[in-house]
């Protein structure tokens, strides 16, 4: 299993220290998380991968960052996709006076004294769960922001700095 976090933000490719991830939807997020789990605001998403999968919809989010296996031992949370789709789709079937068990269920918390086979399970579970529904991609979230010893290379992103800012500069010309 191998974890992967994007950057979309120029400042934090090229140190990723202190980088926190952001629900685009809060006003949806938030109050479905607070109903059934916790909300955080400082947060990191992991797309939590097989070892043999070379890369999946959520590179799209950003340079993507591999992360160091024992970061595993923090994630707090794990939905079987992508945390906001997930909520979104719970909110329609609401809507439309169905049943959102399917999608409360998607979500798992990881107990904080849980070991790190345990932990592996858990994720493994949803990656299982997440291609049986057709998501592309197992989201978790580390409640923090994230270290540069998180980070396998923390530096990988240097060069996608540098030619991000070149692009900024041939724009001005």
């Amino acid at each position: 299993m191998r974890l992967f976090t994007g950057i979309n933000n120029r400042e934090f490719v090229n140190n990723p220290e202190g980088y926190c991830s952001s629900d685009e939807y809060t006003l949806l997020v938030e109050p479905f998380m607070e109903r059934y789990f916790i909300y955080v605001e400082k947060f990191v998403c992991i797309s939590v991968r097989p070892d043999d999968e070379v890369g999946n919809l959520a590179d799209a989010y950003g340079f993507q960052f591999e992360l160091k296996p024992e970061v595993i031992d923090e994630i707090a949370i794990a939905c079987a996709g992508d945390f906001q789709n997930v909520v979104y789709a719970a909110y329609c079937a609401l809507l439309r006076g169905k049943d959102i068990s399917e999608y409360v269920e998607c979500f798992e918390v990881l107990p904080t004294d849980a070991d790190r086979p345990k932990r592996e399970e858990i994720l493994t579970n949803a990656i299982s769960k997440a291609k049986a529904a057709g998501r592309p991609y197992v989201e978790a979230r580390l409640y923090r922001p994230l270290r540069r010893t998180d980070c396998v290379d923390p530096d990988s992103g240097s060069q996608e700095s540098i030619a991000a800012e070149l692009l900024v500069e041939d724009e001005e010309d």
